[in-house]
């Protein structure tokens, strides 16, 4: 870290103290990507221009054998058992890090890893039904969209004349963002790298 400007002073080897913690800094992910991205790179990842947070190690003929993904301190290394052991030791020489094991879940997403049929399937059960309990809706009926014609209404009651839905405030400003989300980041399958490992870096050696 270094000196704010102005508040420099000639003459001698000054430190600042910290009211706060490091991660309440602005300039913490900076200070922690730095080195991050120099052992990185050094032993022969590459990291993509169209999402800083992903790095991958290729072959020589250019096929991709390791992925990493960097999400604050956390980091998710995908690659085959041999080449996973390798890089875990690099990273282990520079940084202090605990080994999570294989991951089942990663921001807010519930991941099941399939062997049996060469299958990951990602889900977001556990935040959509958080969004629905947010709104009260943990009890609502699912439908079909668009609805069906041949549905029938016959279940379906009118609402009563002096009901009150808080629909702008439910609705318009708050669930919009939190639905968007989760049809972003929708369930979906992909076939599996060999291993799949989560790391939390915790301190700096």
């Amino acid at each position: 870290m270094e000196q704010p400007v102005e508040f420099e002073e000639n003459g001698g080897q000054y430190v600042c103290q910290l009211l706060k913690s490091l991660y309440g800094l602005k300039q913490a992910p900076a200070v922690w990507n730095k080195p991050l991205y120099k052992l990185l790179t050094e032993i022969g990842f590459t990291r993509l221009d169209s999402d800083y947070g992903l790095y991958a190690m290729y072959d020589p003929d250019g096929d991709a054998q390791m992925l990493l993904t960097v999400n604050v301190d956390d980091l998710l290394l995908m690659a085959p058992p041999e080449l996973y052991n390798k890089v875990a030791t690099q990273l282990k020489s520079v940084f202090t890090l605990t080994s999570m094991g294989e991951f089942k879940y990663l921001l807010g997403i519930d991941i099941s890893i399939g062997r049996t049929h060469n299958k990951t399937v990602y889900c977001q059960c556990a935040y959509i039904d958080k969004i629905l309990k947010t709104f009260n809706m943990q009890d609502a009926y699912g439908c079909w969209i668009p609805q069906s014609a041949s549905e029938s209404k016959a279940n379906l009651k009118p609402l009563a004349p002096d009901t009150k839905l808080p629909y702008c405030e439910s609705f318009e400003l708050s669930s919009v963002p939190s639905v968007w989300l989760a049809v972003r980041y929708r369930a979906c399958s992909a076939s599996p790298r060999q291993v799949l490992v989560l790391f939390r870096a915790q301190t700096l050696s």
